[in-house]
Protein backbone atom coordinates (compact mmCIF):
# COMPACT_ATOMS: atom_id res chain seq x y z
CA UNK A 1 0.00 0.00 0.00
CA UNK A 2 2.53 2.32 0.60
CA UNK A 3 5.02 1.38 -2.13
CA UNK A 4 2.24 2.14 -4.16
CA UNK A 5 1.33 5.77 -2.92
CA UNK A 6 5.70 6.28 -3.40
CA UNK A 7 5.03 4.64 -6.68
CA UNK A 8 2.35 7.24 -7.98
CA UNK A 9 3.54 10.18 -6.13
CA UNK A 10 6.94 9.43 -7.61
CA UNK A 11 5.20 9.29 -11.46
CA UNK A 12 3.50 12.02 -10.90
CA UNK A 13 6.73 14.49 -10.01
CA UNK A 14 8.56 12.32 -12.96
CA UNK A 15 6.04 13.75 -15.12
CA UNK A 16 5.71 17.23 -14.11
CA UNK A 17 9.74 17.30 -14.19
CA UNK A 18 9.10 16.25 -18.20
CA UNK A 19 9.72 12.38 -17.82
CA UNK A 20 6.28 11.54 -19.48
CA UNK A 21 7.41 7.99 -20.29
CA UNK A 22 9.08 6.80 -16.76
CA UNK A 23 6.47 8.55 -14.99
CA UNK A 24 3.68 6.82 -16.56
CA UNK A 25 5.34 3.75 -16.15
CA UNK A 26 5.63 4.52 -12.41
CA UNK A 27 2.13 5.87 -11.94
CA UNK A 28 0.68 2.46 -13.54
CA UNK A 29 2.61 -0.08 -11.22
CA UNK A 30 1.33 1.91 -8.48
CA UNK A 31 -2.26 1.93 -9.58
CA UNK A 32 -1.95 -1.69 -10.63
CA UNK A 33 -0.26 -2.37 -6.86
CA UNK A 34 -3.48 -0.86 -5.36
CA UNK A 35 -6.07 -2.86 -7.70
CA UNK A 36 -3.87 -5.83 -6.46
CA UNK A 37 -4.18 -5.03 -3.39
CA UNK A 38 -8.01 -4.07 -2.89
CA UNK A 39 -9.50 -5.98 -5.81
CA UNK A 40 -7.35 -9.03 -7.23
CA UNK A 41 -6.10 -10.12 -3.78
CA UNK A 42 -9.09 -10.91 -1.75
CA UNK A 43 -10.89 -11.71 -4.97
CA UNK A 44 -8.84 -14.57 -5.64
CA UNK A 45 -9.08 -15.10 -1.98
CA UNK A 46 -12.44 -15.27 -1.21
CA UNK A 47 -13.20 -17.65 -5.16
CA UNK A 48 -10.54 -20.05 -3.17
CA UNK A 49 -12.26 -20.12 -0.14
CA UNK A 50 -16.04 -20.26 -0.75
CA UNK A 51 -16.55 -20.95 -4.91
CA UNK A 52 -13.75 -23.45 -5.57
CA UNK A 53 -14.53 -25.94 -2.32
CA UNK A 54 -18.38 -26.53 -3.42
CA UNK A 55 -16.76 -26.99 -7.01
CA UNK A 56 -14.81 -29.88 -6.05
CA UNK A 57 -17.33 -31.06 -3.74
CA UNK A 58 -19.53 -31.25 -6.78
CA UNK A 59 -17.20 -32.96 -8.93
CA UNK A 60 -16.68 -35.70 -5.92
CA UNK A 61 -20.41 -36.09 -5.91
CA UNK A 62 -20.27 -36.16 -9.49
CA UNK A 63 -17.75 -38.47 -9.46
CA UNK A 64 -18.57 -41.07 -6.80
CA UNK A 65 -22.04 -41.65 -8.89
CA UNK A 66 -20.45 -42.08 -12.07
CA UNK A 67 -18.03 -44.73 -10.42
CA UNK A 68 -20.41 -46.98 -8.51
CA UNK A 69 -21.24 -50.17 -10.25
CA UNK A 70 -22.11 -50.50 -13.69
CA UNK A 71 -21.87 -47.08 -14.08
CA UNK A 72 -18.74 -47.01 -15.76
CA UNK A 73 -19.43 -48.76 -18.56
CA UNK A 74 -22.71 -46.74 -19.40
CA UNK A 75 -20.62 -43.58 -19.04
CA UNK A 76 -18.30 -44.47 -21.63
CA UNK A 77 -21.38 -46.25 -23.91
CA UNK A 78 -23.06 -42.86 -23.55
CA UNK A 79 -19.72 -41.10 -24.60
CA UNK A 80 -19.51 -43.77 -27.21
CA UNK A 81 -22.95 -43.38 -28.42
CA UNK A 82 -22.62 -39.55 -28.91
CA UNK A 83 -19.35 -39.71 -30.74
CA UNK A 84 -21.45 -42.17 -33.22
CA UNK A 85 -24.24 -39.99 -33.03
CA UNK A 86 -22.42 -36.60 -33.73
CA UNK A 87 -20.69 -38.00 -36.73
CA UNK A 88 -24.00 -39.17 -38.30
CA UNK A 89 -25.38 -35.80 -37.82
CA UNK A 90 -22.30 -34.04 -39.29
CA UNK A 91 -23.17 -36.30 -42.69
CA UNK A 92 -27.03 -36.41 -42.25
CA UNK A 93 -27.24 -32.47 -42.00
CA UNK A 94 -23.78 -30.99 -43.12
CA UNK A 95 -23.47 -27.56 -40.96
CA UNK A 96 -23.75 -24.30 -43.32
CA UNK A 97 -19.74 -23.38 -42.43
CA UNK A 98 -16.71 -24.47 -44.50
CA UNK A 99 -14.66 -26.19 -42.21
CA UNK A 100 -11.51 -26.14 -44.70
CA UNK A 101 -11.92 -23.55 -46.69
CA UNK A 102 -9.64 -23.26 -50.27
CA UNK A 103 -6.34 -21.94 -49.52
CA UNK A 104 -5.57 -20.66 -52.85
CA UNK A 105 -4.65 -16.96 -53.35
CA UNK A 106 -6.36 -14.42 -55.73
CA UNK A 107 -3.55 -12.31 -56.65
CA UNK A 108 -0.13 -12.88 -57.83
CA UNK A 109 3.21 -11.49 -56.73
CA UNK A 110 5.25 -10.05 -58.92
CA UNK A 111 9.11 -8.92 -58.64
CA UNK A 112 10.62 -6.39 -60.32
CA UNK A 113 14.27 -5.29 -60.48
CA UNK A 114 16.34 -2.91 -62.06
CA UNK A 115 19.54 -1.51 -61.54
CA UNK A 116 19.89 1.13 -58.63
CA UNK A 117 19.20 4.32 -60.03
CA UNK A 118 17.26 3.30 -63.29
CA UNK A 119 14.42 6.01 -64.20
CA UNK A 120 10.72 5.22 -62.52
CA UNK A 121 9.45 5.70 -66.47
CA UNK A 122 11.40 2.37 -67.40
CA UNK A 123 10.14 0.83 -64.03
CA UNK A 124 6.86 1.70 -64.96
CA UNK A 125 7.08 0.88 -68.52
CA UNK A 126 8.42 -2.65 -67.54
CA UNK A 127 5.42 -3.39 -64.59
CA UNK A 128 2.42 -1.89 -67.56
CA UNK A 129 4.33 -4.59 -70.25
CA UNK A 130 4.32 -7.30 -67.19
CA UNK A 131 1.10 -6.60 -66.44
CA UNK A 132 -0.35 -7.03 -70.14
CA UNK A 133 1.50 -10.22 -70.37
CA UNK A 134 0.11 -11.29 -67.38
CA UNK A 135 -3.59 -10.14 -68.36
CA UNK A 136 -3.54 -12.20 -71.73
CA UNK A 137 -2.47 -15.42 -69.36
CA UNK A 138 -5.28 -15.08 -67.09
CA UNK A 139 -7.87 -14.52 -69.32
CA UNK A 140 -8.63 -17.90 -69.78
CA UNK A 141 -8.89 -18.35 -65.69
CA UNK A 142 -11.50 -14.99 -65.47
Amino acid sequence: MIIAGISIGLGILTVLTGGIGFGNVLIFIGLMALLNFFVLYPGSMRFQSAFLPKLENGYQRFLKFALKGYRPLAFLGGTLLLLVLSGVLMAVIPPKIEFFPENEPNYANIFISHPIGTDINVTNQTTLELEDKLNTILAEYR
